[in-house]
């Protein structure tokens, strides 16, 4: 299975269903797919080819979930950059994994344009900014004119579908890849031992470039909606969250809101359905009972 199999699974059975939320901007699913498609035409539109590497340099935002989906789509790999890097760092990062495309949003827009001359791989700067300063091009634009149907592209699970950068405290980042295969298969083991519904809320207290928000929030084949600072594929809502000026939830409000979690939980264990367990790993195979609501924070805090 392939990492947007699950995302047009639900696309396709619960177009008016809420995708994600952030701020004032609502997503539905159908809404959601055809900014993916939008998203994987520009792309290629770009010039980028199956195993070339987008970066992206962002908070959490919507359009940073819809980047998976959408490179996922036509075998193009995101490389997410941590935002709380150096200058320095990050142009290693890019020019170790060769990304031929940027996509950063207005904060971090100067800081890059002073390593610019280091990047020699990067051939386009996308921003997310309505003004965006000379050598980049706005992100709404740069997608507006491209088709909502789906791109025809003959992507298979042992393709790479990300490379995520360790930190480097022992040395320089080292760029781990990992396969549709590998993602997938850990979201249906995630899955059934978490057992989500569709109408539950999925809300992280991470960062979007780290490895446990992505593992949370890429898909759960139930199909919930996400709300707050970003999106879950499968609709787990990201909601409840007190943003700061930059998506951030204070310390004490995390605390809060993780207590009344607890308090919600209760004690009660997930027993997974044996029939759910299927050896073709369909989207729709991996729907379970739980009576544990799954409810995970989201915000800009440290990892």
């Amino acid at each position: 299975m392939r990492l947007h199999d699950v995302f047009d699974y639900q696309a396709r059975e619960r177009p008016t269903a809420e995708f994600a939320v952030h701020g004032d901007r609502r997503l539905s699913y159908r809404e959601a797919l055809m900014e993916v498609h939008q998203l994987a035409h520009a792309l290629v539109s770009a010039g980028l080819q199956l195993g070339d590497r987008v970066a992206i340099l962002a908070n959490n935002r919507l359009e940073s979930l819809l980047l998976y989906f959408a490179a996922s789509k036509v075998g193009v790999v995101p490389v997410p950059l941590n935002y709380r890097l150096a200058p320095p760092e990050w142009a290693y990062i890019l020019q170790d994994a060769q990304a031929k495309l940027l996509i950063a949003a207005e904060e971090y827009l100067l800081a890059i344009d002073g390593i610019r001359g280091e990047l020699m791989c990067v051939e386009h700067c996308i921003a997310f900014t309505e003004h965006p300063p000379r050598g980049w091009m706005n992100y709404s634009q740069w997608i507006a004119s491209q088709a909502t149907s789906a791109p025809v592209c003959p992507i298979t699970d042992d393709l790479e579908v990300y490379q995520m950068y360790t930190s480097g405290t022992t040395g320089h980042p080292k760029g781990a890849v990992l396969t549709h295969r590998a993602v997938t298969a850990h979201l249906a083991q995630a899955t059934l031992a978490l057992g989500h519904r569709a109408w539950e809320r999925l809300l992280l207290v991470v960062p979007l470039y780290h490895a446990a928000a992505l593992r949370s929030c890429r898909a759960t084949p139930a199909g919930r909606c996400s709300s707050g600072c970003c999106a879950s594929p499968t609709g787990s809502a990201i909601n409840g969250v007190s943003l700061g000026p930059k998506g951030e939830a204070s310390a004490p409000e995390e605390e809060q809101m993780m207590e009344r979690d607890v308090e919600d939980r209760g004690c009660q264990r997930f027993q997974p359905q044996a029939e759910a367990v299927g050896s073709e790993c369909r989207p729709d195979k991996l729907l379970t009972g739980c009576s544990i609501p799954m409810r995970v924070f989201l915000s800009q805090g440290d990892d």
